[in-house]
């Protein structure tokens, strides 16, 4: 069982302001959510990183991480994209440079497919519209119904059958 949070434990105003973030803060959540935050602090990244984190609405720790993570993707390759445009480097590292920021967006992009994941419990919603298309001559009539119930003909047949 994880531990509430004690009095007598060091109370700063980061600490705080991280208690005031959780639901449920305990010890493990609060070291969780400081030591997520000083490494995105680290990487120069905690502004965006915390931006992407309430955009989402990240509701427990692995949607927060992978919303770090994702900010921190993002923001090297568009730091190595903002480096392609110098003029002066050779062709050779100019074609490296890309080669980064493509492979950097595409694990952008599956982070952020991870993340939908997360949400929504690896769901899918299909929603199958049928579509008719029908042409009418001039002077001619056509009546298009989106629904067709079973019609009284069968059950008058079954009768004469008798």
């Amino acid at each position: 069982m994880v531990s509430k949070i004690e009095p007598d434990e060091k109370w700063t105003a980061e600490r705080e302001n991280i208690i005031a973030t959780l639901e449920e803060p305990n010890t493990i959540a609060v070291d969780a959510s400081e030591q997520r935050a000083s490494l995105a602090a680290r990487a120069n990244v905690l502004s965006p990183a915390l931006d992407a984190v309430q955009t989402v609405g990240a509701t427990n720790s692995l949607e927060k991480m992978l919303c770090h993570q994702l900010a921190a993707v993002h923001t090297a390759g568009m730091e190595f994209l903002a480096r392609t445009v110098q003029s002066n480097l050779p062709p050779l590292e100019h074609a490296r440079l890309l080669n980064a920021v493509a492979r950097m967006f595409e694990t952008y992009g599956s982070g952020c497919r991870t993340l939908q994941k997360l949400q929504t419990g690896g769901k899918q919603h299909v929603v199958v519209q049928y579509q008719q298309q029908v042409n009418v001559a001039p002077g001619g009539q056509a009546m298009v119904a989106a629904r067709v119930a079973r019609g009284s003909r069968g059950g008058r047949r079954r009768k004469n059958a008798r």
